[in-house]
């Protein structure tokens, strides 16, 4: 019953209400049937609101619309910006992959320097002992053997 409060008023109902005012809900003879046949061609021909698929199709025409040049300018504008902005990410991102590379690089030659300097301190220590003992001369001869290894290393 709320929501014939609420249509009362629209146009489409408008007109029927004023027609079933003078009846009753029984009828008495075929022609107030008739009569009220004929009341419905009068409500068909008042205008009637749009539907929703009415109000669907007119707000896709609006999308339709032709844009702007002034539009297209700034929608260019914004799309070389941000092209731009994109190649500035690109390089600061390959810059930052340089240098990781380059510190990793540089860990790993002083690693391999601390190491050999690490193998020098040792056979330097070795051979003074082998000197003082010269029951080690097999010692002596892996301390040459390794020492050309070296040299031909680098």
């Amino acid at each position: 019953m709320a929501c014939w409060k609420v249509l009362r008023d629209q146009p489409k109902w408008h007109a029927y209400n004023e027609d079933l005012n003078g009846t009753t809900k029984r009828k008495n003879s075929e022609t107030e049937a008739v009569d009220l046949t004929s009341s419905t061609d009068v409500v068909s021909d008042l205008p009637r609101p749009g539907g929703c698929k009415k109000a669907k199709d007119e707000r896709s025409e609006k999308g339709k619309g032709k844009v702007s040049s002034s539009t297209m300018d700034e929608i260019n504008k914004f799309r070389k910006v941000q092209t731009k902005s994109k190649e500035d990410r690109i390089e600061v991102l390959e810059r930052h992959q340089r240098i990781a590379a380059d510190k990793k690089e540089s860990a790993r030659l002083k690693h391999l320097a601390a190491q050999e300097n690490k193998r020098q301190n040792y056979l330097k220590g070795k051979g003074k002992c082998m000197i003082r003992n010269p029951n080690c001369w097999k010692h002596i001869k892996l301390f040459l053997h390794l020492t050309q290894v070296r040299c031909l290393r680098t």
